[in-house]
């Protein structure tokens, strides 16, 4: 039996490993099913984690010397 776990990612097209942009930016091609929309998914689904963009690193606060005493 297998756990279910939470993932960190959502299953769409975009992410996966079988999809590639369209240049014209009207979809993506996927090896299984076609031309599809960004946010499609299938059963054929697997992520890759290299057409994820990254989250923004968080911005350092600045303290001045009022802050400081």
């Amino acid at each position: 039996m297998s756990k279910k776990r939470d993932l960190d990612y959502v299953k769409i097209c975009a992410l996966c490993e079988n999809a590639t942009v369209l240049k014209g930016g009207n979809g993506i091609l996927c090896r299984q099913k076609g031309i599809v929309s960004e946010d499609y998914s299938c059963r054929k689904f697997v992520y890759d984690p290299l057409k994820r963009a990254p989250k923004l690193p968080r911005q350092i606060p600045t303290l001045s010397k009022d802050d400081i005493l």
